[in-house]
């Protein structure tokens, strides 16, 4: 392996996972709005200005006032779907970043066992290929979640830092753990186990 091209190629998969995830997500809330295909939201809007201002020509109109309410129910309808439609995304979103977290906290506990293995053979004068191999997999694994830097010291252990934090170190794995938003949302946002409790 070429250190120089598992560096690029690591900093470029953690580059097209955060615009794929990004892409992913307008794409499913302009869905949503079907902004693009069927009826946009934009049109039920316009449709309930158009009753209003038919009304305001003729207040007196019994035609203009129910079609006013017929479009107004419309788009009632409409905003209480898509925004359950929006609770249910908020959870699926939640449920991802979860598993994602999970996975990267695995990746990490494997490679400090790897990072163990490694330098116990490589100490004894033996290669350890298939380890590096293996943990070699998981850092490119790794590259595609997060934004992250590593090298790898004299004794075989890989240090890794994620968006500029000690993530796998010479002593363990710092791990990541979640918070909610205070938002009213529920978001979950991945923050470092040792900051929970700032």
């Amino acid at each position: 392996r070429d250190r120089f091209l598992d560096d690029s190629y690591r900093r470029e998969t953690g580059r097209q996972g955060f615009y794929q995830v990004q892409a992913e997500a307008v794409a499913e809330v302009e869905n949503l709005f079907g902004e693009l295909e069927g009826t946009t939201f934009q049109s039920a809007m316009e449709g309930l200005w158009k009753a209003v201002q038919e009304l305001q020509k003729e207040p007196e109109s019994v035609v203009a006032r129910t079609s006013l309410v017929e479009t107004a129910n419309t788009f009632i309808e409409r905003c209480e779907s898509i925004t359950k439609q929006l609770k249910s995304f908020r959870q699926d979103i939640n449920l991802r970043i979860e598993n994602t977290v999970k996975r990267i906290n695995d990746i990490g506990k494997r490679i400090d066992e790897l990072n163990d293995i490694i330098r116990t053979e490589e100490a004894g004068n033996q290669e350890a290929n298939d380890y590096r191999d293996e943990r070699n997999k998981l850092l490119d694994e790794l590259g595609g979640y997060v934004k992250m830097d590593y090298k790898e010291v004299r004794d075989g252990t890989v240090l890794v830092n994620i968006e500029g934090t000690q993530f796998i170190t010479e002593f363990g794995v710092n791990e990541i753990g979640m918070r909610d938003t205070d938002d009213g949302l529920n978001l979950h946002t991945p923050v470092w186990n040792f900051d929970i409790n700032d």
